[in-house]
């Protein structure tokens, strides 16, 4: 158990450095508007892979885990055809939309972003498709594999944007986009195929849809409430401010990579394990997550108060200087998440996906209404503020989901 969650997290370092990496040349290379138009650009893809989430790959995750190994391949193959065939007309939709508004709006300032946050979008969605294969096979080798062809491809690409001084918001977009879209067609095991056949892609549609809308639904709050912060705080106060409240985000990027690794690797044991009626083990998984993150952000925090000001010299350069306050307020912001994930975990496993909408609505109108409130008056760390307190809401609730949905079962066992 030890080597595959080293696995999977080792797979997830790799992705989380690389990112990583991008926002600190962006910041140290590129103007703070920049930074902040590539932080903006980055939150609409998160956008689309929240719908590819909620609609495809958690019920895809969940449903698997009933299945043998040769109907889980015959499954994961024909989910992965259909959406395939859905991104890409989903990507010539928005350029045609794209060419329209250009020609109906006679330009817009940051049009050119438009088309990199297209491709950036469909290398990111084939890519994370295939790491959920693999998971729900687990095959924690290939989604090593597959992870070190992303990684291998996005240095090169950056290697030779720092030879043509091409680093832009842009640039590293389409940078993401094609490492995604090469990663995902270099191994047998990845490359899906396209269908062309459209009774089959309606059926898919309206499979995903009966399945996935209350998820759906759920995964779009859930966006509003953990990114709307970028574009209020941005409309309100300016890209510059988007960029440093990031720019403290970033400490916490290590941290982040632990809590996508644990919740891809639980995930479908949780699912298992309620299938299988394991109260027990399902009950120590999300409490020793709670636990461990917990753990895990003190201890984190107390490494970077040590190391702030050479982290800020160094791999900043200086041009964000008095994080202190932000990074603090990051620290618990980042817990209140992972004990959202944690809990929200244990939901998906239920696949009670109503009571995930009603918390996440709840925790979206929390989160903006803090905003609101506290953006003219404390400024940028309202923002912070708002995300830390609305998470911790959505944990209660869904703790308090978790406990009921367990009980009726016991109850009727």
């Amino acid at each position: 158990m030890i080597k595959k969650i080293g696995l999977v997290a080792f797979s997830q370092v790799l992705m989380s450095l690389s990112n990583l990496l991008i926002g600190i040349l962006l910041i140290r290379y590129t103007s703070s508007e920049d930074y902040g138009l590539y932080v903006t650009g980055f939150a609409t893809v998160l956008f689309v892979a929240g719908v590819q989430n909620a609609l495809i790959i958690i019920p895809v995750t969940v449903r698997s885990g009933a299945f043998d190994i040769e109907q889980k391949r015959l499954y994961l193959r024909w989910n992965g055809s259909i959406q395939n065939a859905a991104l890409v007309l989903a990507s010539l939709a928005v350029v045609v939309v794209w060419l329209v508004f250009l020609i109906a709006a006679n330009g817009w300032r940051y049009h050119y972003i438009v088309l990199p946050v297209t491709i950036a979008s469909l290398g990111w969605a084939w890519r994370e498709y295939c790491r959920t294969d693999a998971l729900a096979r687990r095959d924690y080798q290939f989604l090593l594999r597959l992870d070190l062809v992303y990684v291998s491809m996005l240095s090169v690409l950056i290697t030779l944007s720092w030879v043509f001084d091409a680093f832009t918001a842009a640039h590293f977009l389409v940078y993401i986009g094609l490492a995604g879209i090469v990663s995902s067609k270099s191994s047998k095991k990845s490359r899906w195929r396209i269908t062309t056949n459209l009774k089959r892609m309606v059926r898919g549609f309206i499979y995903w849809w009966r399945k996935g809308r209350w998820s759906l639904l759920s995964e779009k709050v859930s966006w509003v409430q953990s990114q709307s912060y970028i574009y209020i705080l941005g409309s309100v106060v300016g890209l510059a401010s988007v960029a440093r409240v990031s720019a403290a985000r970033l400490f916490f990027a290590p941290m982040q990579t632990l809590l996508v690794a644990w919740v891809s690797y639980v995930l479908p044991i949780l699912s298992r394990q309620v299938a299988d009626s394991d109260w027990l083990g399902f009950r120590r998984n999300l409490w020793l997550g709670s636990a461990v993150f917990l753990g895990f952000t003190v201890i984190w925090l107390g490494a970077i108060y040590l190391s702030e000001d050479w982290i800020s010299a160094m791999l900043l350069k200086g041009k964000y200087p008095d994080l202190h306050s932000l990074i603090v307020l990051w620290s618990i912001a980042f817990y209140a998440t992972a004990l959202r994930t944690v809990w929200l975990a244990g939901l998906r496993a239920f696949g009670n996906y109503k009571m995930q909408f009603r918390g996440s609505v709840i925790g979206a109108v929390t989160a903006i209404a803090i905003m609101v409130v506290g953006l003219p008056i404390f400024g940028e760390q309202a923002a912070v503020v708002a995300l830390a307190v609305s998470d911790f809401v959505v944990s209660g609730i869904q703790y308090k989901a978790v406990s009921k949905a367990m009980t009726i079962i016991e109850g009727e066992v």
